[in-house]
């Protein structure tokens, strides 16, 4: 094999590469700063927070945290495109969750009656009004049907989906410090290639924008008649399970940065 000599190599190209390494870094080291209890932590997530899951983790942070300092906001159906300005409006009709100093609604279906349809909002605007020192993202269990439904033709629109999404958030950051992505747990409706490649995405995004991560994947088991009853949904019984694991995880990630919850 012929030796490549970097003497010889030409000034642009050293000069491209080490703008590259740059650009990576610079993602990379967008984020960061010490937290404190007067930290403030925004939730976003899909119909798994509207639900019991989401149930969970507001009365922990509420019982650790004054409203003033805790937004939450969940959408069923919603994937991350759909909280983008640059996309279009997503109306939720299975289900909303709202809980922030300024107000509080929740919405899903009761006695086989459809909630109030609710547009979903968009990060940026969230970003800006509530200014979080966190970020916990609880977002991708939908893109499981957009990979069964289009196999591997949906992977390089996916990944650039959460590549937008990351980019829009380190955009917007304002007082950001730290961004947590609690993946989506194990779905019995799918199969594990479709799980598999859409956990995959999750995880390299998150490491390529420097995101904290919580891999529920193989965590939280989805068993049929146990978990819950549409393979995707999880009871309470199941949600707590799921919340404890990651609740765990969340508070150690925050306290490693001088946020003490119990």
């Amino acid at each position: 094999m012929k030796k490549i000599h970097t003497a010889k190599m030409r000034p642009w190209v050293i000069c491209l590469g080490f703008l590259l390494f740059i650009g990576c870094a610079s993602t990379r080291a967008q984020l960061g700063g010490e937290l404190n209890h007067g930290s403030k932590i925004m939730v976003i997530g899909d119909s798994l927070t509207v639900g019991p899951f989401g149930d969970y983790l507001q009365d922990w942070l509420l019982r650790n945290l004054p409203q003033s300092q805790v937004a939450i906001y969940a959408s069923c159906g919603s994937s991350p495109e759909h909280w983008m300005i640059s996309k279009p409006n997503f109306i939720t009709p299975c289900g909303y969750r709202e809980t922030t100093p300024y107000s509080r609604k929740l919405t899903k279906y009761q006695d086989g009656r459809k909630p109030t349809p609710t547009v979903t909002p968009k990060i940026e605007t969230l970003l800006k009004k509530f200014r979080p020192d966190v970020l916990v993202i609880q977002l991708g269990t939908n893109h499981f049907d957009t990979v069964e439904k289009k196999g591997d033709k949906a992977i390089p629109e996916l990944r650039e989906i959460y590549r937008q999404f990351s980019k829009t958030i380190i955009a917007n950051r304002g007082n950001l410090k730290m961004v947590y992505w609690i993946t989506p747990p194990d779905a019995s409706k799918y199969s594990t290639s479709v799980k598999t490649q859409v956990q995959k995405i999750i995880h390299e995004n998150n490491r390529n924008h420097g995101f904290r991560e919580f891999y529920s994947g193989e965590k939280i088991r989805y068993v049929k008649g146990v978990s819950g009853t549409d393979g995707v949904h999880l009871n309470r019984e199941a949600a707590y399970l799921w919340f404890v694991r990651a609740g765990v995880d969340l508070r150690w990630q925050l306290r490693t940065r001088g946020m003490m919850l119990r």
